[in-house]
Order: C-alpha cells, then structure tokens, then sequence
C-alpha cells in the first residue's frame, strides 16, 4: 500500500467491509446477552 488511493481502494475497501462485520457481530452478540437476561422465569405455573 503506497497511499495512492486511486490504485489502492479495493484493499481500503476490503479493510473497511472487514471492521464492518466484526462491529456487527459484536452489536449482535450483545443483543442475544440481553434478550437472554430478560428471559426470566416468573414462576407462574399454567
């Protein structure tokens, strides 16, 4: 990677897709850790 944007934007873009989904699987996880915490049993019987 020279800096040259032009010639080097597939790399930037690649870069760019992979921080992308790493941020997506974190914000996920963290919405399954919550809607797990709020699955608790209220003890009420049917």
């Amino acid at each position: 990677m020279t800096g040259n944007l032009w010639q080097d934007w597939p790399v930037y873009m690649f870069l760019g897709a992979v921080v992308l989904f790493f941020i997506f699987v974190i914000i996920k996880g963290n919405q399954g850790d919550k809607e797990k915490k709020n699955e608790r049993p209220t003890g009420k019987v049917p």
